[in-house]
């Protein structure tokens, strides 16, 4: 087997473990949206992918593609060589803390999409991009301290985040969509008194 594609496992709830094998080398989006997923194994054999604490990574381990998001676990940290948070690589996990190591650069689409238990996550201090949709549904997220190295918040990043009402923006960031903190409980926006492209007078 070379490729899974699109939703090819999604909504499969009975899925504990998924096994990888020596020759696949594409896996589309949504492929392994299992709920009750806990482990996701590779072939050591594999050019492409790698299994590390049963998730799912590039072979360089540069990206975390998936997180087995049946695991109980309460919490977790990304490892320190992730550059790359991969598209709806946490989606509906029921982790309640995330540490993202300050190698993370780059938070893909959909990341913690539906990530309703998440109430606390530290960001990277090299972290430049949140992409759309990144933590859209968050809905325990109250507050949340983004990186003075943060420059772009795309659109509905934040969106649906219904309990969130704190907001600290830091230095550098520079392009907010508009739709990226929809919601209509958001009572306070800080932005560092060093960016040079936001502030707060009255409104955002």
């Amino acid at each position: 087997l070379e490729t899974v594609g699109n939703y090819a496992f999604a909504g499969c709830y009975n899925v504990t473990t998924i096994t990888i094998g020596d020759n696949l080398s594409s896996i589309g989006v949504f492929s392994f949206d299992c709920d009750n997923l806990t482990s996701i194994n590779v072939s050591e054999k594999n050019q492409y992918f790698k299994s590390v604490d049963g998730n799912l990574y590039t072979k360089d381990e540069k990206t975390l593609l998936k997180y087995a998001i049946g695991k109980l676990e309460s919490s977790f940290t990304v490892p320190d060589n992730v550059i790359t948070i991969g598209e709806r690589a946490f989606a509906k996990s029921r982790l309640k803390s995330i540490e993202l190591s300050d190698s993370v650069i780059t938070i893909g689409p959909s990341a913690f999409y539906f990530s309703f238990d998440l109430i606390d996550i530290k960001f990277s201090e090299n972290l430049k991009i949140i992409e759309s949709y990144g933590f859209f549904a968050c809905s325990d997220l109250v507050t949340i301290t983004l990186p003075n190295s943060l420059e772009t918040i795309e659109d509905h990043a934040f969106a649906g985040c219904f309990h969130l009402k704190n907001i600290n923006i830091g230095d550098n960031t520079k392009n907010i969509s508009i739709s990226a903190f929809f919601s209509d409980f958001i009572s306070d926006i800080n932005v560092s008194k060093n960016n040079k492209y936001f502030s707060i007078c009255g409104a955002f």
